[in-house]
């Protein structure tokens, strides 16, 4: 589990908390040999807000830390999402009501501009095998829809896996925390990173 900074604790806003997960990458290849694991073979996980961070890893070139050694890649080879807020800017293929949503709920979160830290811009960009698990009761699965569809129409594979009538952190225990689980092995397996057991 990474350590990053949030806006709750530490007076930051989005792209500093993305600046954190880019260094956080980057210093898990950098030590790759240390951990035994293969720095070609990282996956960035996380669940909602820790998801958009994972996701703006492989999607987002800019915010780097000025210490970072830009030499070492922050882009993980594969991520796993549960949740994710993966649009948090308006899109014109979403309801008018959710771009109230946006404006009120991201107004003033982001140094840059809240299309920048928003995943969903950058969706239809080259990036890394995903897989998205979400509630259907999540309101926040609309977006990663819309993420879903540009990512593929730009070849790059990108599944949702939705479980009935759960709502948003569903995963977190009982047996939805198994069932996700057990469908992450399932999507490494299939991306030749686990043998099947």
């Amino acid at each position: 589990t990474v350590e990053y900074r949030v806006s709750s604790r530490h007076a930051v806003k989005i792209d500093d908390c993305i600046e954190d997960a880019k260094s956080a990458m980057r210093w898990v290849r950098a030590h790759a040999d240390d951990f035994g694991i293969d720095p070609d073979r990282i996956a960035a996980a996380g669940g909602s807000a820790g998801g958009h961070l994972a996701a703006c890893t492989a999607v987002i070139d800019k915010f780097d830390a000025s210490s970072d050694d830009k030499a070492i890649s922050a882009k993980p080879n594969a991520l796993v999402l549960f949740n994710p807020a993966l649009a948090i800017a308006w899109d014109e293929r979403m309801p008018k009501e959710f771009r109230e949503l946006a404006q009120q709920k991201m107004s003033g979160r982001s140094h840059a501009p809240i299309q920048d830290v928003s995943p969903l811009t950058y969706a239809s960009t080259k990036q890394p095998p995903c897989v998205i698990f979400f509630g259907t009761d999540d309101r926040l699965l609309q977006g990663a829809r819309l993420y879903q569809e540009d990512s593929k129409k730009a070849g790059n594979l990108c599944e949702i896996v939705t479980y009935e009538g759960q709502g948003h952190g569903f995963f977190n225990s009982g047996e939805h925390y198994d069932l996700t689980l057990a469908a992450a092995d399932t999507f490494f397996i299939d991306c030749g990173w686990l043998s099947k057991p």
